[in-house]
């Protein structure tokens, strides 16, 4: 295949070398291969016998140049085609003909968890002392957490106190990662969510503010859902919805996933808190337009895949256990401190210390 366009310019060359060859000479008188003589085209300026003959050698030492170049392109091309077909053997040996064992896929390995740490001196001196978390460089104070216990304390059916602590404590975790991992798109909705608080005191009502800004469930109905325990909108959007009066329109607040204004129209109590109703509106505004980002990175810290400090030993029992550092079941100590669960405080309360207080 490389010879071929290589052979065919050089069989075009000498076809044009013969050709013109004939021509001239059958110009010449008696040059003719018959003996014949062939009429002379009269030129502008005629040229003598001698002139033509000229101009024919010319072209044909230019023609032979062209011959030689092609050839030795063409030898260029041949020998390393050569070379390379003396190297090819065949051996039946390296024929791989497969086998019958089914093959094997293996599944990229997941992320490992990261278990939280414990402040160190200079993060303890830098940090307010009411700071319980830093979670992916985002500060957790008590005062973001005291409004949601206070509520779960209220409801029964949320369990003991250590555990209303650890549903408080995962889902600010959650908040934090998402609001870290979206800045620019959450700050947009933070203005949004503004925007909206101010025609509201306008007078605007709120089917028209809704209208214009949400971007939540059933928008065309003006935003009703129906809030229940244990709500996937999450624990502040539940909060607010069964505290805040019927008939009255709260604060914005920060969902689970996107800021939120929550108009209570009615509240159904029931027997069992399971059966506890809220009929709401809701005007929400979600931190990022795509849900499956923000999914992600709830995962992500819900299995430890985040930076998450703690100031101390309590506020580390107050995590999951699944976000909790190893400790050994024989030695319930981490750093040399016995673990004992406190209760969470104010900021003016005093601290239980974990000596059991001498």
């Amino acid at each position: 295949m490389v010879l071929r366009p290589l052979l065919l310019r050089t069989l075009s060359a000498a076809a044009l070398l013969s050709a013109l060859s004939s021509t001239l000479l059958a110009q010449i008188p008696g040059g003719s291969p018959l003996g014949g003589q062939n009429p002379v085209v009269p030129m502008a300026p005629a040229r003598t016998a001698a002139e033509r003959l000229d101009d024919l050698k010319r072209d044909i030492e230019r023609l032979k140049s062209e011959i030689q170049f092609i050839e030795q392109r063409a030898a260029l091309g041949v020998q390393p085609l050569r070379d390379r077909l003396q190297k090819r053997s065949f051996d039946a040996r390296r024929i791989d003909a497969g086998t019958s064992a089914t093959a094997t896929v293996t599944p990229p390995q997941p992320a490992q968890p990261q278990p939280a740490r414990r402040m160190t001196n200079d993060e303890l001196k830098s940090l307010p002392e009411d700071v319980l978390l830093v979670v992916q460089g985002r500060p957790v104070r008590r005062s973001d957490l005291q409004p949601v216990l206070e509520y779960l304390a209220t409801v029964p059916a949320a369990g003991d106190e250590s555990s209303r602590q650890q549903r408080a404590v995962l889902e600010v975790i959650r908040l934090e990662a998402v609001l870290a991992a979206f800045e620019e798109s959450r700050l947009e909705a933070e203005s949004q969510i503004g925007d909206a608080v101010k025609e509201l005191a306008d007078g605007k009502t709120f089917a028209e503010v809704q209208n214009r800004y949400g971007r939540g469930p059933n928008i065309a109905q003006e935003g009703k859902v129906q809030i229940t325990r244990f709500s996937p909108f999450g624990l502040e959007i539940e909060r607010t919805a069964f505290t805040t009066p019927a008939g009255r329109v709260s604060e914005p607040i920060r969902g689970a996933t996107g800021y939120a204004i929550v108009a209570v129209d009615k509240i159904q109590k029931s027997d069992q808190d399971a059966g506890d109703l809220a009929e709401v509106r809701l005007l929400f505004i979600p931190y990022n337009s795509d849900p499956g980002d923000m999914d992600k990175v709830r995962n992500m810290a819900m299995t430890g895949q985040i930076d998450l400090v703690v100031r101390d030993d309590a506020a580390l029992l107050m995590l999951p256990p699944s976000l909790r550092p190893m400790v050994p079941a024989a030695s319930p100590k981490l750093d040399g401190r016995e673990l004992k669960a406190e209760t969470l405080v104010t900021p003016e309360a005093p601290t239980k210390k974990a000596d059991g207080g001498k």
